[in-house]
């Protein structure tokens, strides 16, 4: 023996094959009892990106509509898309432009280059968004910052 340790043989699925023999943790009653017998366990592997995304967009007039995505479509893909194939109903909601069309996701603007696959979306779900339209979105902390500045105000009046 040259002090090197085999790699034990891959099986199909991923699964590698480990005889009792090479766990140097095993207790000998163990070994005695499993003699012969093969461990297996798969290598660490990614957790599967679900290969669409179900989306259903919610607008402000509470009109619905369901849209499939690709886990990697961007905040500002899916307003383009929608944009492009505006359902039909929504047209009194229609806007002039995909650049003003804004998602919002369990209460926080989606910035533009903001993917699906970076939500870590329930795979094989429906998931809910708000559709607005907005020109701009509001700085990240800009409502924090309001609620701060309105604790050091005072709101009392004084009675004489």
């Amino acid at each position: 023996m040259n002090g090197r340790t085999e790699a034990p043989p891959l099986l199909s699925g991923g699964i590698w094959q480990t005889p009792l023999a090479h766990l140097g943790a095993a207790s000998e009653g163990w070994r005695s009892h499993l003699s012969g017998m093969l461990v297996s366990s798969r290598p660490p592997t990614c957790p599967p990106v679900p290969a669409e995304v179900h989306l259903r967009l919610i607008l402000v007039s509470g009109k619905t509509q369901d849209f499939t995505f690709s886990p990697n479509d961007s905040a500002t893909d899916i307003a383009k898309h929608v944009f492009e194939n505006w359902p039909t109903g929504w047209e009194e909601e229609q806007v002039s432009s995909p650049s003003i069309l804004r998602l919002i996701f369990q209460g926080r603007f989606l910035h533009g280059n903001v993917t699906l696959g970076a939500l870590k979306l329930p795979p094989g779900r429906t998931t809910v968004m708000h559709l607005v339209a907005r020109e701009t979105l509001p700085e990240p902390n800009s409502h924090g910052q309001r609620n701060r500045e309105k604790t050091t105000e005072s709101n009392c009046c004084l009675l004489l």
